[in-house]
């Protein structure tokens, strides 16, 4: 469960530095843009599995 949190961090942490100072979704950089949507995504997913884990210990 560490690493899952930890890994989430880590994928959230990147994220907004990719979208606040590199101006992800203004930039004409279509790299950075493919980038920056895969780390959203890879953060919900990172999400989802940290609730499934959650939900699993209430059993």
């Amino acid at each position: 469960m560490t690493y899952t949190i930890v890994l989430f961090g880590i994928l959230f942490v990147t994220t907004a530095l990719v979208h606040k100072p590199l101006n992800a979704h203004e930039t004409k950089n279509w790299r950075l843009q493919k980038t920056h949507f895969w780390l959203e995504h890879l953060v919900v997913v990172q999400a989802a599995i940290i609730v499934n884990k959650l939900l699993g210990l209430l059993r």
